[in-house]
């Protein structure tokens, strides 16, 4: 219920991250897998929340609000379970000094037009949303004996690797590379959109450098919707509406669920 704003991260991060939130625990009987009504495993991508927002001012601007930012970054410490939904299972991270500031400058932009930032703990990726109990503890286990995740190393980094079996290293930490803008007022998760979408690895454009916060902006109306210059079709991948190769299938984006307020 809102809006959200999501770092997502760089190319090879996404990839590795993708293929681990594939994964599903084999079923030991029929009944342990979750029923055809149960709302557990929908497909997102991965991201941080860097804020969300009840309401959206008809003069939004994704790029009036995202500022320049350098060492957007976070490295894994820890896989959490927890007991909800949406609290499922997630990596828990510590930002850099880069990405606390950027994300600082970003809440007092949207409390500069009158958005008040809702969202709590900072930061943690997601990575599963599970209803059941019993298949959020079976999950954590198998995660951790099938080797998807390691334990801390010594300089406290949790490693996560797509592909257990594989000679790769893993990944041990996230680069944000872009922002973007979420409607999640729909309470069906599949139905969620990327209405905006901010490149952080482009130069800054003119819009993001003229931008004076001593006042209250006077921003443009955009048309608040999926950008077509950047879109072709969606189509049907499943269960689920997914954009061609620009756009990465922004609605696996939206899965932080219809709870967004209670992150």
């Amino acid at each position: 219920m809102g809006y959200a704003l999501w770092l997502v991260p760089s190319d090879a991060e996404m990839d590795e991250l993708r293929a681990l939130m594939e994964f599903r625990p084999p079923q030991r009987r029929h009944t342990d897998a979750p029923s055809n009504r149960s709302r557990s495993y929908p497909h997102f991508e991965p991201h941080i929340t860097v804020a969300n927002f009840a309401h959206l001012p008809n003069n939004f601007k994704l790029e009036s609000i995202v500022p320049d930012g350098n060492d957007l970054g976070a490295h894994f410490t820890s896989l959490e379970r927890g007991d909800s939904y949406l609290g499922a299972m997630k990596l828990v991270m510590t930002a850099s000094e880069g990405l606390i500031t950027f994300r600082a400058d970003i809440i007092g932009r949207l409390r500069r037009i009158g958005v008040e930032n809702n969202s709590r703990r900072f930061p943690h990726l997601s990575l599963f949303y599970v209803d059941e109990a019993d298949e959020r503890s079976r999950l954590f286990q198998e995660l951790q004996e099938r080797g998807f995740v390691t334990n801390p190393s010594r300089n406290g980094r949790l490693t996560i690797k797509g592909n257990p079996r594989s000679d790769g290293p893993g990944i041990d930490h996230f680069t944000g590379v872009e922002v973007w803008l979420v409607n999640c007022v729909p309470r069906d998760v599949e139905k969620w959109r990327v209405l905006q979408k901010v490149n952080l690895t482009k130069p800054l454009s003119p819009e993001r450098r003229a931008v004076n916060w001593n006042v209250a902006p006077q921003l443009p109306h955009p048309a608040l919707g999926v950008d077509i210059s950047s879109i072709s079709t969606f189509h049907d991948d499943g269960d689920i509406p997914t954009m061609n190769h620009q756009v990465r299938t922004p609605e696996r984006a939206c899965a932080h669920s219809y709870s967004v307020l209670n992150e």
